[in-house]
């Protein structure tokens, strides 16, 4: 460790606050108040359009006022780092990206429940995708489904279900358009030609540490209650899985022969086409340009809302330069969201990683509500800041823009340096040497998209119930201080492997690896344990055991792994896992 370093730490482990441009901008007021970020201990900043903006986005105008930025940023030693949309989600560019097409807006399929006069109109539907007469032995679960061609084959006293792909409708909030389909690799195309490569005719020469990366905010593939769809979908998921999926749609909804699996294999599938289309391009793209892709996905923060817009948040950290996540609220209540984060970032040897926080905490935030929801980032793994937000101006509607605003506009503003520095000199001292931990807890999201249904309300769901039993071991291991990472599916099938008697990922090394309650796990996550178990490494089920393997039973295979020497079962109390973690991998 540099002792002069950790006194005054460099621009790179300085917070950087979302800077709320919402107003007509004037580069002179830019100027004034980036070297007020430098003065009061901010290392940079996050040139951010939010509501109020009337300079017109990405206009040569526009263009003038990052210039402006840049050019007193490096005098002021200062990151002027660029976001990529007009608000948010990104993806959109302003409206820019689905005024193209109409194929480039969001797509959703949403189910309907019909009558038998409704068929006919809802087979010649262009969008239709089919009419399904659903027979139940219960109000939970489906006995029989069978597809429905033609109306007059309709009969019985079974529900009747229509199914059908809906396109996002213009709004006010995307400026007039639609969100758009980012499971569509042309809409990613067309959105980072209209961002990243106009950024990039105005700013490449200048791409590099005074303009360090771009910041994407919270894309997403918009289910909510809806299934996620894009035109290409069924012969993308035949590719996957060898299968139809169009077939298969009540099985999404509704309990019967294969839902597991059915459900596991689909929101597996839409994570890997989200991947594909949006995550691993625009990482790329940056890469390209020497840029650093970061920002956040939305709804990182439970099993349930991960299924609901990303798939998974873990797998798509692989693709960005410096991996971050969204911390809203004046609370400390969600360390999967950190963990898993950082976790990514240890496996992939980023020390850089970024949270958006303090958002939606209220004017009233004091210095010591700000370190000790600090302090818990630190512990888990963030090493840089955004603070949300500083306001450009704060007349009209823009003080109510999810305060506080860390900005001129404070009385506590001259004194802003103090609580900065202690950021900083954090910051430094947690990105110095190498994480380094034993334990690899598996990341039971497989068990949530075996279990998820887009009709489940509240918390009393399957899906729920494996979210809330990942939780509770990861706060009994956080409370004993037996610090893991977490080990994602999607990343251990593409880069784990046993070598002597460590489960390797990447760039980190684990002599014991924890099975948290859960349902089914992939045949090549299967692989991998059944191989550290026979080189001699320790596997620890916790709570309820897996019986199915990519959503499909597989007692004998689990009952063998379960009866190997070396792998262990315990109750998920706090005290049992402390105990058996003591046993396997002493302290």
């Amino acid at each position: 460790m540099d002792l002069e370093e950790f006194k005054n730490p460099s621009k790179i482990y300085r917070p950087s606050p979302f800077w709320s441009w919402n107003d007509a901008l004037d580069p002179e007021e830019l100027r004034w108040q980036v070297r007020e970020f430098a003065d009061k201990g901010f290392g940079g900043y996050f040139m951010h359009s939010r509501v109020g903006l009337a300079t017109p986005y990405l206009s040569p105008e526009w263009m003038r006022c990052i210039r402006a930025c840049l050019e007193e940023g490096e005098k002021a030693d200062t990151e002027s780092w660029l976001y990529d949309e007009d608000k948010w989600p990104s993806g959109f560019a302003g409206g820019f990206v689905p005024a193209k097409s109409n194929e480039y807006r969001a797509r959703t399929v949403r189910m309907k429940e019909g009558k038998a006069e409704e068929a006919t109109g809802a087979l010649e539907d262009p969008e239709a995708l089919g009419v399904f007469e659903v027979h139940f032995s219960s109000p939970t679960a489906m006995e029989e489904y069978r597809r429905i061609r033609k109306p007059e084959e309709i009969k019985g006293d079974g529900r009747l279900l229509l199914f059908k792909v809906e396109v996002a409708s213009p709004s006010n909030w995307f400026n007039g358009e639609s969100y758009v389909d980012l499971l569509n690799p042309e809409v990613t195309e067309e959105f980072l030609k209209v961002t990243v490569d106009a950024y990039a005719e105005e700013f490449k020469e200048d791409f590099g540490e005074f303009m360090p990366g771009i910041f994407t905010d919270e894309p997403n593939y918009t289910g909510r209650t809806m299934i996620p769809w894009t035109g290409a979908m069924p012969g993308y998921f035949r590719k996957v899985n060898g299968y139809d999926i169009v077939d298969k749609l009540p099985l999404l909804y509704y309990e019967g022969e294969t839902f597991r699996k059915v459900r596991h294999d689909f929101w597996r599938t839409v994570t890997l086409r989200f991947i594909e289309a949006f995550s691993e391009p625009y990482g790329e793209k940056c890469e390209s340009y020497g840029l650093e892709m970061t920002g956040h996905y939305l709804y990182e923060d439970n099993l349930d809302s991960q299924i609901r817009y990303i798939g998974a948040a873990m797998p798509h950290y692989e693709y960005m330069q410096t991996l971050g996540i969204d911390h809203l609220g004046r609370n400390i209540n969600d360390p999967l969201t950190l963990k898993q984060c950082s976790s990514a970032a240890h496996q992939f040897g980023r020390t850089r990683v970024l949270s958006e926080l303090f958002g939606c905490s209220g004017h009233s935030m004091t210095f010591e509500d700000q370190k000790w929801i600090a302090d818990f980032h630190l512990a888990l793994g963030i090493t840089f800041f955004c603070p949300h937000l500083t306001l450009y101006t704060m007349k009209g509607d823009a003080k109510r823009d999810f305060p506080p605003t860390f900005s001129y506009h404070q009385p506590y503003w001259d004194h802003f340096k103090l609580i900065n520095d202690y950021f900083a000199r954090a910051s430094y001292l947690c990105s110095q040497g190498k994480f380094c931990a034993d334990i690899l807890l598996l990341h039971s999201i497989g068990s949530g998209w075996a279990t998820f249904t887009p009709l489940s309300q509240g918390h009393e769901t399957p899906t729920w119930k494996h979210n809330d039993a990942l939780v509770q071991l990861q706060n009994n291991l956080l409370a004993l201080h037996r610090d893991f990472d977490f080990g994602d599916e999607i990343i251990l099938s593409r880069h784990a492997q046993i070598e002597r008697k460590e489960f390797v990922v990447k760039e980190s090394r684990y002599r014991a690896v924890i099975v948290p309650p859960s349902l089914t796990w992939s045949t090549r996550t299967v692989e991998l344990l059944e191989g550290f178990l026979a080189v001699g490494g320790k596997v620890i089920f916790v709570g309820e055991t897996p019986n199915l393997i990519d959503g499909e039973p597989a007692e004998a295979r689990w009952r063998g792994i379960l009866a190997h020497p070396n792998a262990i079962r315990v109750e998920s109390s706090r005290e049992d896992v402390g105990k058996a973690l003591d046993a396997a991998l002493p302290r």
